[in-house]
């Protein structure tokens, strides 16, 4: 599992709501609330904001349309993701399954890691690929400390960047963010 389904989930119910509650205002002032402004003297001003909340709350649907879109490019890639056997992919394989450019791929999943829409995986900049946390084994020219399964998850900073990123005890990794390499220290389990 690649997508993150419980903030998925709260993202599209929000989202949803924003767009009944802006369907339903723009009803009122497109349709409703003109037709009352008809026994006013002037009623040009009145119209001129009430079409004017109304594109404001029609606003609320487009960008509902643009986040449900978005929401389901993150499925998409989580079902690409699934479907990979060796848990290596590179990014060139997955802006073609997108029919997306490489540079708005690995910006768009990026962007997504860190709001926490997907989950599970790291970016390996100087291969340009995807390693996928429960499928991936690295060869002998990654660095790699025992076995990674016997090995608990650890709070670490990049030194290039600063982001906050989660990498086993005792492993090394790549940034997602910058490429730099990060070396998580060895962190003594207790029984």
């Amino acid at each position: 599992m690649y997508k993150n389904n419980n903030k998925l989930l709260i993202t599209l119910f929000i989202w949803m709501f924003l767009a009944g509650n802006g369907f339903i205002w723009a009803f009122i002032f497109c349709g409703v609330g003109t037709s009352e402004l008809s026994g006013l003297d002037d009623p040009l001003p009145y119209r001129i904001v009430y079409l004017f909340l109304a594109a404001v709350n029609i606003g609320f649907i487009v960008m509902c349309g643009v986040k449900y879109a978005s929401l389901l490019a993150v499925s998409q890639i989580n079902s690409f993701f699934a479907a990979d056997e060796d848990g290596y992919v590179p990014l060139a394989d997955l802006s073609k399954a997108l029919n997306v450019p490489e540079y708005k791929t690995l910006k768009y999943v990026n962007d997504n890691l860190r709001k926490g829409y997907l989950i599970n995986f790291n970016y390996d900049a100087s291969e340009r690929a995807f390693l996928l946390s429960d499928k991936y084994k690295p060869t002998s020219s990654v660095r790699f400390y025992g076995e990674p399964e016997n090995r608990p998850f650890i709070g670490v900073h990049c030194p290039g960047c600063a982001a906050s990123l989660k990498i086993r005890s005792g492993t090394a990794g790549t940034c997602p963010y910058c490429g730099r390499e990060i070396v998580a220290p060895e962190v003594e389990i207790k029984d």
